[in-house]
């Protein structure tokens, strides 16, 4: 800080300098972490309207929005919005779908509660990222004010039946699980010489702790009504030893934004029926992309020995973008195959119309199964298919982005090359057709092709006349 500047100052500038930038930032983690995972994997993006992007090009191109995808099916997220019916579908599987009602008030709550059993967990049915959850409940005050803070963000809520254990989060990406996360609520662990109060003032004493608190204002675990409601239902208080190894939750969600964390399982850890349960959840529900949130005791155990059961399953699932960002890589290679782009040549050209026109009806005799793209539209098949447009570049993207499009040839000038830079990462072969250069091109071209990143004497010569 400079002097005279106050605390005050710098979060007025940090909010000003947020609301400028932000429409030139990626909408959420998901979408910062798609866009670099294809730049450092050489996958071709183009942005397309609205947050969603085109990967790859022509037909073997994919449109994503975060880990939504164009397999995505409208009626799989449906399902995954609405918990209730989420595990109904999974029960009618055959898989282990969490044991829920719809609650209308809280003394419809209390009456569910009695039928299914204590503990209980209250959450609405259609809200993500853990908001108005409260589980492990115990009384039926705890029920009624659970119900209340539901209801105030969702008009419909739902109780379920505790399953003991951790959260774990089984991401699937078509058909297969590539990461494995376990949730761990906000708590402490004995160590059998320290009470709960030291503990948990160890543990505001980490830099973890500390670095939560500076973002969010307050420590992730605190001695605050919550946690000592969660001590006084198993027996304990304050100033209780904890036996060494057993942990005591403080927070009633596990979400890192309720003061949890998140632990990374190695894959080959966890036991082949929880991979298979969680693929088959995805698949149940036609869903190419999914978060399952399977709870177990023991990850490492199948869920038929340790009475897990799959509370949730999310159809736009969030990846550790900071922590792991090779799960990107993974998710990418998954969707995109070992090929993401089809056969693109790039014929460097100037903008004389006369010379422009010749080489593309050239081109138009020469290749029947390739898309031609430059300034005066999409030809394929000796037709012209588009309208239009306004330079080279965005004639590429256009096809670039189409499904229908096996192969391109790409009619491109010098000084859109210069002006707009290369609309594909990558070309399979560049080419140069000098007829109608002007002296000016012919000054540009070997900056075109530094920008390429090839040498003048390398280009392919095109023929006149063609």
């Amino acid at each position: 800080m400079s002097e005279g500047e106050t605390f005050d100052d710098i979060v007025a500038l940090r909010n000003q300098l947020s609301a400028e930038f932000s429409p030139f930032v990626a909408k959420g983690v998901n979408q910062f972490a798609l866009i670099r995972g294809v730049t450092t994997l050489g996958i071709n993006l183009i942005r397309l309207p609205g947050t969603a992007l085109c990967l790859g090009t022509g037909a073997r191109s994919r449109i994503v929005n975060s880990t939504l995808t164009d397999k995505t099916p409208f009626i799989g997220i449906q399902f995954a919005r609405n918990k209730f019916h989420t595990a109904s579908l999974l029960r009618m599987s055959g898989l282990p779908g969490a044991v829920n009602k719809v609650v209308s008030n809280s003394d419809e709550a209390i009456q569910g509660a009695k039928k299914l059993g204590y503990p209980i967990v209250v959450k609405p049915v259609d809200l993500d990222r853990g908001e108005g959850v409260a589980a492990h409940l115990m009384t039926e005050s705890a029920i009624r004010s659970a119900f209340d803070t539901a209801r105030e963000l969702s008009p419909y809520v739902m109780i379920e039946k505790h399953i003991p254990g951790f959260t774990h989060r089984l991401t699937v990406a078509d058909g297969e699980v590539i990461s494995v996360r376990q949730r761990v609520p906000g708590g402490v662990t004995g160590d059998g010489k320290s009470t709960v109060k030291e503990l948990v003032e160890e543990s505001q004493a980490t830099k973890w702790s500390r670095r939560w608190e500076r973002t969010r204002g307050r420590a992730p675990v605190e001695l605050d009504i919550e946690a000592l409601d969660l001590l006084k239902e198993q027996g304990f208080d304050v100033n209780t030893i904890l036996p060494s190894g057993i942990f005591q939750r403080l927070r009633r969600r596990d979400n890192i934004n309720a003061g949890g964390q998140n632990l990374d399982i190695p894959l080959d850890s966890v036991d082949q029926d929880n991979l298979d349960l969680a693929t088959s959840a995805a698949q149940i529900l036609r869903l190419d992309i999914a978060g399952v949130d399977l709870i177990s005791t023991d990850i490492t155990k199948s869920w038929r020995e340790t009475d897990a059961g799959i509370c949730e399953v999310n159809g736009r699932p969030q990846l550790a973008a900071r922590r792991a960002p090779e799960l990107y890589h993974r998710l990418l290679s998954r969707l995109m195959g070992p090929e993401p782009h089809v056969p693109a040549d790039l014929i460097l050209c100037g903008d004389n119309s006369t010379e422009r026109m010749a080489l593309i009806e050239g081109l138009d005799t020469e290749t029947r199964d390739q898309t031609i793209t430059s300034r005066e539209g999409l030809r394929s098949g000796g037709v012209c298919i588009t309208d239009s447009f306004p330079n080279d570049y965005a004639a590429a993207c256009a096809a670039a982005i189409r499904s229908d499009v096996v192969a391109i040839k790409c009619v491109l000038s010098i000084q859109d090359l210069l002006r707009l830079g290369s609309p594909l990462q990558t070309w399979s072969k560049i080419s140069l057709y000098p007829a109608g250069l002007n002296a000016e091109e012919k000054r540009l071209l070997p900056n075109a092709c530094a920008l390429l990143g090839v040498q003048p004497k390398d280009l392919q010569i095109l023929p006149q006349n063609r």
